[in-house]
């Protein structure tokens, strides 16, 4: 126990698929962030194809490749873990409040990590 007191620790972990939502936790609260509509077009950032995920990749150039991909139609979701863990009840529209402050928390996770600005407007975050 020592060692993990003493480790260093995130306060919010992300997670996301390419070009869909992105997921934000403080392990209690869980927001799943969808792209806004008309959020394309869609950049993978690098040279290389992307071999594990099944896009169609534009030619490079400028430091990256446009995307075709189709937009993520699942809405904005919302959970409180502790009381949902399987996340069957979307609180988004019922807890504005906690869906600002995990909107909140995952723009500064997104900036603190370089993720690019359009990511941001991709998401409907950047001035949350």
């Amino acid at each position: 126990m020592p060692v993990l007191e003493d480790a260093d620790h995130r306060d919010y972990a992300i997670a996301g698929r390419f070009g869909k939502s992105v997921t934000v936790t403080d392990g209690e609260w869980i927001l799943h962030q969808s792209p806004v509509e008309g959020n394309e077009p869609l950049y993978w950032y690098g040279h290389h194809d992307a071999k594990f995920i099944p896009y169609d990749l534009g030619p490079y150039g400028g430091g990256r490749r446009e995307v075709d991909c189709e937009s993520w139609a699942t809405p904005t979701w919302l959970s409180d873990k502790r009381d949902d863990p399987n996340e069957l009840v979307n609180l988004a529209d019922e807890r504005p409040d906690k869906l600002r402050e995990m909107q909140v928390a995952l723009r500064e996770t997104l900036v603190d990590l370089d993720a690019p600005d359009e990511q941001l407007d991709r998401l409907g975050i950047r001035n949350a």
